[in-house]
């Protein structure tokens, strides 16, 4: 049998004892309009659009609180609402996720920047 982390078994068992609190963050986290302008809002701090839109998930149960797999991004919203509940502060607000969303794709975006322009510089 594969051994599992112990940050990991601990987040679940804190979400089984918090369902409630799980289930009013997943509730209100479908309905908000985030992904747009998250992506808006990345594109405002990077000086050329972004060539690349990434795809953005929310989950719950994932091993970290967030990850960035190639065009991939996802927020969890288990370890991130088990985190600010820890720290005294559960309430997740559309502002976090969007600012959570757009930070992360904004890295996305520069990224490819760098390639764009990396390769241009070879080509010359």
């Amino acid at each position: 049998m594969k051994q599992y982390k112990p940050g990991l078994v601990n987040i679940l068992r804190w979400g089984i004892n918090n369902t409630e609190l799980l289930e009013e963050k997943i509730a209100f986290l479908q309905p908000l309009k985030i992904f747009n302008r998250a992506k808006l809002l990345a594109e405002s701090n990077l000086p050329v659009p972004l060539a690349t839109i990434p795809n953005l998930f929310i989950v719950a149960g994932g091993r970290a609180g967030a990850a960035a797999i190639n065009n991939d991004i996802y927020l969890d919203v288990l370890n991130f609402t088990r985190s600010r509940s820890r720290s005294g502060r559960s309430q997740i607000t559309e502002t976090d996720v969007i600012e959570f969303f757009a930070h992360e794709t904004h890295h996305v975006g520069f990224s490819e920047m760098i390639k764009r322009k990396r390769n241009q510089l070879w080509q010359s």
